[in-house]
């Protein structure tokens, strides 16, 4: 009886063992992956206010457009179009990209 018992709390050491290393693996994998959870967790917010509130994005949305359209005074000259932005931040990196490679 005493060897069964023995044998058990040895088995039972063993396991709790194994779990804790598990645990331990298993924090290590969480750690990875927290930053993007935690950025599909933004998306899906902001994908549930716009489900939420669409005539604010609607509205928000035409606003945008008749301003770039029809134009404030010198507004104009301030935003030229969505498609100046992306192009000016595309240039950007590559000229950052470009000035970090080259010997000063």
């Amino acid at each position: 009886m005493k060897n069964r018992l023995a044998a058990l709390a040895c088995q039972r050491r063993k396991i709790a063992e194994k779990i804790e290393t598990q645990r331990i693996e298993l924090t290590e994998i969480s750690r990875r992956f927290h930053k993007p959870v935690a950025i599909i967790d933004i998306g899906l917010n902001a994908a549930h206010f716009m489900y939420r509130h669409p005539t604010l994005l609607t509205g928000t949305l035409a606003a945008a457009f008749a301003v770039w359209r029809k134009g404030i005074p010198g507004l104009n000259r301030l935003l030229p179009s969505p498609l100046f932005f992306v192009l000016s931040g595309v240039f950007s990196i590559f000229r950052a990209r470009h000035n970090k490679n080259t010997p000063d």
